[in-house]
């Protein structure tokens, strides 16, 4: 098993953990988060500690870095259920700017139409100055995912240093072609 997995997971009050089948509930409040875990796996819950066993026989790598990983995210999914998680995007380029309304995120990217995505109710989006982006929830996987797909639309380009920017990201500028 791994070694971050020995340590349980310290659960704190006000948080309501529920195992079912090979999912855990999480729930603060009115905030839920189902995660799944491997069917390999076995989460027990004694008092307000989470502990990780094998229930295959199998020790291979592969199933060993399954119980870390596991083990991760649940201790991140409490972590965030408490406090949002927020991923910033910054838009770095001539004319490129965003618009929240409506939850509909509509970009200007310099393609020749405006990109416009829909952002679930559980997602918080604050548009500043036009070209930062903060999106914040207590589900780090859907922030994560909205975060890339932005990204995506225009990623960082190295000679000029314009795209979208996802959390502090910096690159390395090239040196151009010399005459």
């Amino acid at each position: 098993m791994s070694k971050i997995a020995r340590l349980p997971i310290i659960v704190p009050h006000g948080v309501d953990i529920n195992i079912v089948d090979t999912f855990i509930k999480i729930q603060s409040g009115s905030s839920v988060l189902l995660y799944p875990f491997h069917p390999f796996i076995e989460i027990k819950r004694e008092g307000n500690a989470l502990s990780f066993e094998l229930k295959s026989t199998l020790r291979n790598r592969t199933v060993r870095s399954i119980v870390g990983t596991v083990h991760a995210s649940i201790k991140r999914a409490i972590n965030d259920i408490q406090n949002k998680f927020t991923a910033k995007v910054q838009l770095k380029g001539v004319g490129y700017k965003a618009v929240f309304a409506n939850n509909i995120l509509t970009l200007s990217l310099g393609f020749s139409h405006p990109v416009k995505i829909a952002i679930p109710n559980t997602i918080d989006i604050k548009v500043t100055q036009n070209t930062n982006i903060d999106i914040s929830g207590i589900d780090r996987r859907i922030v994560m995912s909205i975060a890339t797909s932005i990204r995506n639309l225009r990623k960082p380009e190295p000679y000029k240093g314009k795209g979208v920017f996802v959390n502090d990201e910096t690159i390395t500028l090239k040196e151009g072609k010399k005459k």
